[in-house]
């Protein structure tokens, strides 16, 4: 769902919502359960301001729920639900027309968690970036 109430701002949310995290199939007569290594509940926000002069500004929000993973060779496990607010901004250097630097600040609270069984911690997450429009 997206909205843009005018020009400068912009609001936008998603969500997912399973009705069960795992199937029970029929494969060639055999019954099969399988999980869908994925969890039940995820949500993201987003609002966004940016002006007609070069400069944005904007803040996201995301959860997901905690869920089982079923990995292969036996790997399995299950996943902490977590959250992340992050913050980005850009800024057009008047100095040299269609240049702009961009700051991104993904995770600013530092919530450290896992999105996949087995996958990585994972904590904030900045960068920097240069832009040059033609």
């Amino acid at each position: 769902m997206n909205y843009f109430p005018n020009a400068d701002w912009t609001f936008s949310m998603n969500m997912s919502l399973l009705s069960d995290s795992s199937l029970t199939v029929d494969f060639e007569g055999v019954e099969q359960f399988v999980n869908m290594n994925t969890p039940k509940f995820k949500l993201g926000s987003s609002m966004q301001y940016a002006n007609g002069e070069g400069s944005a500004y904007g803040m996201t929000l995301r959860y997901q729920d905690s869920y089982f993973a079923d990995g292969f060779s036996g790997t399995s496990g299950n996943i902490d639900s977590f959250y992340t607010l992050g913050f980005n901004a850009k800024w057009s250097l008047e100095a040299i027309d269609g240049m702009s630097v961009g700051l991104s600040i993904d995770n600013i609270t530092d919530v450290v968690h896992r999105e996949t069984f087995l996958g990585p911690e994972m904590g904030r997450f900045t960068s920097i970036s240069l832009g040059y429009d033609l």
